[in-house]
This record gives structure tokens, C-alpha cells and sequence, in this order.
């Protein structure tokens, strides 16, 4: 069984987002999957009530062993609790006080041997000059490993309580192209 966490410092930057886009795009390769829900806020938890998520969430870790491929692991913001193992996914906002945060933040995860971490920039407006400019700096620089657009379908679908790669979402505009970006991410990510 694999972990992949989605982890910062800082709340705001899209974890539960990626986390429950992540879980429906493993779901619709045929992985089976488990999402946990650590921040006390329970916002993957509470869509994964009110909706029609094809995985379950749990608010905290099972205390028995799951049948599942992967576990994706949302983590509340901070530092007290931290990803130790397995595939850390960290996303910032495409703003120089999120970034610096979260970049210093990373010393946290490099005590772990052994843990693969991936950055994103997450919720890249690129028609804004100076967000396209940062994103293309930050590729360039090997600063983050992918960048994610600011999409509304993002949000619309979760809304409904399904991912992008869901049936029911693939008439919203842009999903589309979302779906193509989460699997992307995926690709890195497995």
C-alpha cells in the first residue's frame, strides 16, 4: 500500500482540493483508494458525505488496515504534524510571502529520508502577468515540479460533490483540460 500526503505549512493552498482531485483521478485508472481527512476543518470530509465520491473518507487515520492500493492523506496546516514516508505533495500560491513560507517549510520534510516530495504551484492565474511570470521563473529554476492552473471547475465539481474526473462533471466547462492537469501530477506522483 502507498501513502501520498498532501502537506503545508500553510492553510489556503489548495491541499483538500488536490487531495480529493488526486484520489478521483487514481480511482478512475483503477487504483482503489483511501482518502483521510486530518484537518480538523473536515472539508474533504464533508464532501466526501454530501456527495458521490467513487472512494470513502475517513476524518483520521483507519485502525485497521485498509484494502486499498493507496492512501491519500489531506494533513491540516502546520507544522506539528508532518508526512514522514512515501510521496509528499506540497502546494503553495503563486505569491512571494506563500512561497517563502512554504519553501523554508520544506526543511521539515528533508529530515525524512526516503520521502519523494513534489511541489506545486497551485491556483496559477496565467492571465496575470506577473503569476505567469513567477510560474515560468519557478519551472526554470527547478523551484516546483508542476504547476496547476486557478480553475473554477475545481471548485463547481467538488461543489456537486464529485472530482473532475467524474461522469457528472464532464460537461463543466473546463474539465477537460483539469482532468489533464491532475493527470499529470498523477503521473508524477505514481
Amino acid at each position: 500500500m502507498r501513502l501520498v500526503s498532501v502537506w503545508s505549512p500553510k492553510g489556503g493552498g489548495g491541499k483538500t482540493t488536490l487531495a480529493l482531485h488526486l484520489a478521483g483521478a487514481m480511482v478512475a485508472r483503477g487504483v482503489r483508494v483511501l482518502l483521510v481527512d486530518l484537518d480538523p476543518q473536515w472539508s474533504a470530509r464533508l464532501i466526501g458525505e454530501t456527495g458521490s465520491l467513487p472512494f470513502s473518507v475517513l476524518p483520521g487515520w483507519p485502525t485497521s488496515e485498509p484494502k486499498v492500493d493507496v492512501i491519500v492523506a489531506d494533513y491540516a496546516p502546520g507544522y506539528s504534524e508532518a508526512p514522514e514516508v512515501g510521496t509528499v505533495v506540497v502546494p503553495m500560491q503563486p505569491s512571494p510571502l506563500d512561497m517563502n513560507s512554504t519553501m523554508r517549510a520544506l526543511e521539515v520534510l528533508r529530515r525524512s529520508e526516503g520521502l519523494k516530495v513534489i511541489r506545486v504551484l497551485n491556483m496559477v492565474d496565467l492571465r496575470e502577468v506577473e503569476q505567469r511570470d513567477l510560474a515560468a521563473y519557478c519551472l526554470r529554476q527547478g523551484e516546483v515540479e508542476k504547476i496547476v492552473k486557478r480553475r473554477s471547475v475545481y471548485r463547481r465539481s467538488l461543489g456537486a460533490g464529485h472530482t473532475v474526473h467524474s461522469a457528472e462533471a464532464s460537461a463543466l466547462h473546463g474539465a477537460r483540460e483539469a482532468k489533464g492537469e491532475v493527470d499529470a501530477l498523477l503521473d508524477m506522483i505514481l
